[in-house]
């Protein structure tokens, strides 16, 4: 009896034994299955990081992700090679902290970078910012960040960007910013000393006009004082503002019309300004300055009697363009006096004056239409319409 039960016994040990080996050999296959594929997974995310850093090295400058964890601390999970250019250190050193990354920041750049990078990740907008690193050699150079964020399930922000070098383009718009700074101040020294230099020519005018006897020559050098009035006004106007490729014709034309005006008339008359604002050339800011002097001064030495008084008008205003065409502009000065004389057409072949207004007109590329005040039959009305032209 007992040695059956001991048979027994044995024979359950060793079935037992045998089922145990069946499981440990299907567990073992299980685990040989799982570490086969971790590796094959492995292999793959390996592949796919040596596509990625490969695709990175042809991208000017550093492809990364940066991590802001919720508790405040920072890491870059992936890095390309170029960080070693950009930061001089290696991806590896900042996957798990991003510490040395900030302290290479420029002291006086470090706070907006902060605060930058804390705004793109409480509202969830691209992260965009131009900042300096110093190196301990002394070595700074400019940064470009740009970067999309997005929220983590844990509360962090990754962000997904690249990161270049722009020290050449900044040191570029250094010396651009530094060349202009140069010529606007040799402009300025231009137009000053043009408008001085006119300003001598008038007072030496003035001066010849008063030591001289005959009427005529006293006419003829007020007239040219006025002319050159006009274009020293404009090198003022110029100087004064400080902007050399275009003029506001409307404000320079108040301030001409009104100095022409006040030198000229004798009280009885009265201006009227209408001038709509626009940007013109100094080639065509000249000629309407030199035409509003010239037909003020005609319409105040013909269009009134001397007990007389009345209006003289001046009127800017856009035309309506056709096809598309530059801005069609017309520039008018009308007065409300005796109008023009029958035998006008042939005073006007003798008129130094009128001559001037024809040429200058000529000059702006413009037609002049002379007649009556539109609307009213009376009165004088000298028009030039003129195209604006292009400005740089």
């Amino acid at each position: 009896m007992v040695d059956w039960l001991v048979v027994i016994f044995l024979a359950m040990l060793l079935l037992w034994h045998l089922m145990l080996r069946q499981r440990m050999q299907k567990k073992t296959r299980i685990l040989s299955d799982a570490l086969t594929e971790l590796r094959q997974a492995k292999q793959v995310s390996d592949h796919a990081l040596a596509r990625l850093q490969k695709l990175a090295s042809r991208v000017p400058g550093m492809v990364y992700q940066f991590l802001l964890r919720p508790d405040g601390s920072a890491c870059f999970p992936f890095a390309s090679e170029a960080i070693r250019d950009i930061y001089r250190v290696s991806p590896q050193q900042v996957q798990d902290d991003a510490t040395c990354i900030f302290a290479l920041i420029h002291p006086q750049d470090l706070n907006n970078v902060r605060l930058s990078i804390q705004d793109s990740a409480r509202q969830l907008t691209p992260w965009q910012c131009e900042y300096r690193v110093k190196f301990e050699d002394g070595t700074v150079l400019w940064l470009f960040g740009n970067a999309l964020p997005e929220k983590c399930h844990d509360g962090a922000t990754l962000w997904h960007g690249f990161i270049t070098d722009i020290t050449e383009r900044r040191q570029v718009d250094v010396a651009l910013q530094t060349s202009l700074k140069e010529k606007v101040a040799l402009l300025n020294e231009v137009h000053h000393r043009v408008k001085n230099n006119l300003q001598v020519i008038t007072s030496l005018l003035r001066l010849e006009a008063k030591r001289s006897g005959q009427p005529d020559t006293k006419a003829t050098l007020t007239d040219m004082q006025g002319r050159i009035r006009a274009m020293a006004l404009l090198h003022e106007s110029l100087y004064r503002s400080g902007v050399f490729a275009s003029v506001d014709l409307a404000s320079y034309l108040k301030q001409l019309a009104t100095q022409a005006f006040r030198a000229q008339s004798s009280g009885a008359v009265r201006l009227q300004l209408a001038l709509a604002s626009v940007q013109v050339s100094l080639d065509q800011a000249t000629p309407c300055g030199l035409l509003v002097n010239e037909l003020i001064s005609n319409c105040l030495k013909h269009a009134f009697s001397a007990d007389q008084g009345g209006d003289i008008h001046i009127d800017l205003h856009a035309l309506a363009s056709p096809d598309g065409n530059a801005p069609q502009w017309c520039l008018r000065v009308s007065d409300t006096g005796v109008g023009l004389p029958a035998d006008f057409e042939a005073r006007r072949s003798h008129s130094l004056g009128l001559h001037l207004v024809t040429d200058l007109a000529h000059q702006l590329g413009g037609t002049l239409t002379i007649g009556a005040v539109p609307g009213s039959g009376s009165g004088a009305s000298f028009a030039v319409s003129f195209s604006v032209a292009n400005l740089p």
